[in-house]
């Protein structure tokens, strides 16, 4: 049925039959744009122009491991979900991290140190997991607050108002990080 409403998602996809080392350019407008790219997110296909090869050679050589002076800990699962970050986590407060989706190994790790958790996903009904410092929203992040969305800023302001404390934000919001920052 959407192939005579939006013929551009036909052509979208028949690109993706070819390898995705060739740079796609839209030429719709903006709402078609970002309904074709919500259309092939359900899909998992996440296109973008890509970067000049020599350009990201060149970044590569100058990236280069900086130690922090703490060593590793792992929260989350073993698989996917699962994070190191430097064994720095003293005195944050709270634990922002939206896109629970069916895993939250990482927040309650975080909740078992004594950190607060504010989980947000539009797309579940509540968390995978329970603990008493959960916090779930049942909304998604993104650009704008309304029924069904909600800004990282106003989420954080109503969750902790006139907050000064060190928080932690974990986010896997399946290729819309870009968007909220």
């Amino acid at each position: 049925m959407y192939e005579r409403l939006f013929p551009e998602l036909v052509q979208l996809e028949l690109l993706f039959e070819y390898p995705l080392n060739q740079e796609i350019v839209f030429t719709m407008g903006s709402y078609q744009t970002k309904l074709a790219l919500h259309y092939l997110s359900k899909k998992n296909i996440y296109p973008s122009p890509l970067t000049d090869k020599r350009e990201l050679q060149s970044l590569l050589k100058k990236l280069m491991p900086v130690s922090c002076g703490k060593d590793f800990i792992r929260l989350g699962s073993d698989g996917d979900g699962g994070y190191l970050l430097p064994d720095d986590l003293a005195g944050i407060k709270a634990c922002f991290s939206p896109g629970v989706d069916c895993v939250s190994g990482f927040e309650k790790d975080c909740a078992n140190m004594g950190m607060n958790v504010f989980l947000a996903d539009n797309s579940v009904e509540k968390t995978p997991e329970t603990h008493d410092l959960f916090q779930f929203t049942k909304k998604y992040l993104g650009v704008t607050t309304n029924d069904d969305f909600m800004t990282l800023d106003d989420w954080v302001t109503s969750s902790m108002p006139e907050s000064q404390d060190e928080l932690l934000l974990q986010i896997d919001i399946e290729g819309f990080e870009y968007e909220v920052f």
